[in-house]
């Protein structure tokens, strides 16, 4: 997976997971990361 399509993915996880709590994507966003890194093993 080329490093755009990983951005698209955690992008994508982030706001998903805003719209779930209710919170902004920036708020989102760490727990994104450890989800893609969860599910991946890696982020770069």
């Amino acid at each position: 997976m080329n490093i755009s399509r990983r951005a698209m993915k955690i992008i994508e996880l982030a706001q998903k997971i805003a719209n779930k709590r209710g919170v902004t994507v920036q708020d989102a966003w760490n727990d994104a990361m450890k989800e893609y890194k969860e599910k991946y093993g890696y982020v770069a």
